[in-house]
């Protein structure tokens, strides 16, 4: 959190994943932890679609209907961020945000760690739970320092 006198502009890479952890991590930080010229990124990799439905004997095939409710499940939340800014981040603060999401992963902990390396981000904020089982504790085994805001 910065000093009003601070001039350092922080970029906060929030990972969302459409459950309320998420979507609770990215409240977090536009009530009370941005500063003017703050950038917040919230990002989402949808799963794998494919590599979750391989079995070792057989590939199924993936339904039309499948794929259509991900695209859904991602609007959904570019939907929800987006709202979330706009009500949580005080008007009288200019904050830029954007919304990525990210090529279907597997591995989002590792496309997170990796992002941000991509985007230069200075904190990476996630949910406690949520839809990637304990995102926060795997990552934390990757990254050094790593800190985590109470969630009540």
């Amino acid at each position: 959190m910065h000093s009003p006198f601070d001039e350092e502009i922080e970029k906060y890479l929030v990972g969302v994943d459409g459950s309320g952890y998420g979507f609770s991590a990215l409240r977090n930080v536009c009530s009370g932890h941005v500063a003017n010229g703050d950038e917040i990124i919230a990002m989402y990799f949808p799963p794998n679609l494919e590599l979750m439905m391989v079995q070792p004997s057989t590939v199924q095939p993936i339904s039309k209907e499948l794929y259509d409710a991900q695209h859904e499940h991602t609007v959904h939340i570019e939907t929800k961020c987006k709202e979330i800014v706009q009500k949580y981040v005080a008007k009288d603060k200019d904050v830029s945000f954007t919304m990525h999401v990210g090529e279907h992963s597997f591995s989002p902990r590792d496309d997170l760690v990796a992002e941000c390396y991509n985007t230069k981000a200075d904190v990476l904020v996630v949910g406690a739970k949520g839809l990637t089982h304990s995102l926060k504790e795997k990552i934390s085994d990757t990254l050094s320092g790593a800190g985590n805001v109470a969630d009540w």
